[in-house]
């Protein structure tokens, strides 16, 4: 069986010097996911109702990925 070695801090200093760490990776781990949550990435192709139809058999309309943070467009990258 293989087992983790967790090294106990021997003093004081290096439990509270452990917590800090911990509570800055923590920090750093919600502050990651909080930034990247805002995003949204989506496929949108432009076609009219016609185009729509008539193209839609063929996958050639034009198509792009927008990047869109709290509903506004950030980016805008042609896929075809």
């Amino acid at each position: 069986m293989n087992a983790i070695a967790v090294s106990r801090p021997e003093r004081p200093a290096d439990l509270i010097r452990w917590l800090v760490r911990a509570g800055l990776m923590s920090a750093l781990v919600f502050a990651l996911y909080v930034v990247l949550a805002q995003f949204d990435a989506s496929k949108e192709c432009r076609a009219g109702s016609f185009s729509a139809d008539f193209g839609g058999d063929f996958d050639v309309r034009p198509c792009d990925l927008v990047v869109r943070r709290f509903g506004h467009e950030i980016r805008r990258f042609r896929l075809t």
